[in-house]
């Protein structure tokens, strides 16, 4: 299952809603996969939102023979902790804690520090006082740290 393909299909319809595509991440295999969904809005995502994009997805989906009849989706917000698909999500970020397994060499690191910059396909963590200049074709995975405000 190619995720370009259902950012295609589902970018449109979401917007339509008021809300932006976050990211896509698909689970389980080609007979039952699980679409999982994360949408976000300037003004935050609500319960509400979810729901309308969620059943107006399944309904498309539906029609659509390319997800399979025992597929099954889930629609949210990407949260505090929120994932990154993409680089352009990371500039809104610069500043913020993040949490990112990458590859060096032959391993994966993981390293958590501040996002000093985005630049050239690449991010500037700065963690300590080293800066890690990451590409984004190497990160497996990188979060946005939660911060608790006390």
């Amino acid at each position: 299952m190619d995720i370009g393909y259902f950012e295609g299909l589902l970018t449109k319809d979401i917007e339509s809603f008021g809300c932006s595509l976050w990211g896509i991440e698909i689970i389980g295999n080609s007979h039952s996969p699980l679409l999982r969904i994360y949408i976000d809005k300037e003004e935050g995502v609500t319960l509400e939102d979810c729901e309308k994009v969620n059943k107006h997805v399944y309904q498309l989906l539906l029609d659509n023979e390319y997800f399979h009849e025992n597929g099954s989706i889930e629609v949210s917000s990407p949260g505090v902790d929120r994932k990154f698909f993409k680089i352009e999500q990371y500039v809104k970020f610069v500043g913020e804690q993040l949490k990112v397994r990458f590859k060096e060499e032959d391993k994966f690191i993981t390293k958590k520090g501040e996002l000093l910059d985005v630049e050239n396909k690449e991010i500037i963590l700065c963690s300590g006082n080293e800066k890690n200049y990451i590409k984004f074709n190497d990160i497996e995975r990188a979060n946005l740290e939660f911060k608790e405000v006390t």
